[in-house]
């Protein structure tokens, strides 16, 4: 099928949220920090960051981008209450479900996604291919997928995310400021997964969404994160009140960020917190009637 009717160049993070991590004051300009490059970092036009030429319409389906356009449309909105009044307090519960929706596409609609795909297809063919009992042709053939094949599979994956909002919906949801004078930074697969409850289980990721204690790292702005973490695992948190990050909790998050990205980080300001030692564990503090304090360990021991 022919590309001439579908915008070349595609964006897999839609361009209102890369804006919430723009220079100031126009946010039409955003540094990246190519990962690919030893971190080399330059200014991109929005527009030219985080896209791929015919990144869905190489697959022939024509109507995934124009749904994702119109639950970005819902979600820009959502998102700009979010970032400006720094808050859950004020959503509704639709509102809640269309952030909730945009955030589950937003971990998938990546080019990460289709190499993991790609990747998880290799490794089953290697360990098929060792068993003693051989394994037909064409079931080792699908196990070898094109790249446009991986593509259409990683459309159909999209799709199907939009049915797995009300597994966030179920989680703990928490605002974390910026810490003071620093930018919190983004990448080309925002959603930053952990599990600081099981991060001893050797040998198990433990990152799916009905996994106990995972942990979702969703930067809003330069100045925002959304934690959605299993609540029962972890320390209890203030409701409705913000926490506030130290330099080490954005070490962390910066690290979650690197780990997952396929190239590049993106922020407003060009610095990137990242050091030696990223493996930092948070310890949060968090707003009380009497100031900032410090929790404790976050995690469990």
């Amino acid at each position: 099928m022919g590309h001439r009717n579908y915008p070349k160049a595609q964006h897999y993070v839609p361009q209102f949220y890369l804006r919430h991590f723009g220079i100031p004051p126009k946010h039409n300009r955003i540094y990246a920090h190519d990962l690919l490059r030893n971190g080399e970092t330059y200014q991109v036009a929005i527009p030219d960051a985080a896209q791929s030429n015919q990144f869905y319409s190489r697959t022939g389906d024509s109507k995934l981008e124009h749904e994702l356009a119109e639950l970005e449309g819902a979600a820009a909105a959502v998102w700009k209450i979010v970032s400006d009044r720094q808050s859950l307090s004020e959503l509704t519960e639709d509102q809640k479900r269309t952030m909730a929706k945009f955030i589950v596409t937003l971990m998938v609609r990546t080019p990460s996604t289709r190499t993991s795909i790609t990747e998880m297809a290799q490794l089953t063919r290697a360990w098929l291919g060792n068993l003693a009992t051989p394994i037909g042709a064409d079931l080792m053939n699908q196990l070898n997928p094109s790249e446009d094949e991986a593509a259409r599979a990683s459309v159909d994956l999209v799709r199907t995310s939009f049915t797995w909002a009300h597994l966030l919906l179920q989680l703990r949801w928490t605002l974390l400021l910026h810490p003071p004078g620093i930018s919190i930074p983004t990448s080309g697969c925002p959603v930053a997964k952990a599990n600081e409850a099981f991060a001893r289980d050797i040998g198990r990721g433990h990152l799916g969404l009905t996994s106990p204690g995972i942990q979702l790292y969703v930067p809003i702005s330069s100045k925002l994160v959304l934690l959605i973490d299993d609540a029962p695992y972890y320390e209890r948190l203030p409701v409705g009140v913000p926490v506030i990050l130290s330099p080490e909790n954005l070490v962390y998050l910066t690290h979650l960020l690197v780990r997952s990205a396929t190239r590049c980080l993106y922020s407003e300001d060009g610095r990137i917190e990242r050091r030696s030692g990223m493996q930092v564990s948070p310890h949060w503090q968090v707003a009380t009637s009497n100031g900032w304090k410090s929790v404790a360990d976050y995690h469990l021991e």
